[in-house]
């Protein structure tokens, strides 16, 4: 098997908690400020799932897993956010193994 079958097999595996993870651990060690709600059941349908902060950047970022969709609401926050100054993603699982997150998150 192939590298990049390889990596598509472990994008297609890697859980939206395990993007998560990774995500935060990055974040934290190259000095953001992160925020994820701790049970989305309480907070605002649809709001972003990280918000990561450092020195004057804003990122609202919303993880799927590499076949996850975007509802209604998760679609209409990240458009009215893109519409700020601030910075806004949709990651998935390739989106980690291809560096694009840490390129993003890099000081």
């Amino acid at each position: 098997m192939g590298r990049k079958r390889l990596v598509a097999s472990a994008d297609d595996a890697m859980s939206e908690n395990a993007l998560l993870a990774h995500v935060r651990d990055a974040a934290q060690k190259l000095g953001w400020r992160e925020y994820h709600p701790w049970w989305s059941g309480h907070s605002t349908q649809g709001f972003p799932d990280l918000t990561l902060v450092r020195r004057g950047r804003l990122i609202f970022a919303e993880l799927k897993r590499m076949d996850g969709t975007l509802s209604w609401d998760q679609t209409g926050w990240l458009a009215d956010l893109e519409e700020t100054c601030a910075e806004v993603y949709v990651w998935r699982p390739d989106a980690w193994s291809s560096g694009e997150i840490a390129r993003v998150l890099a000081p």
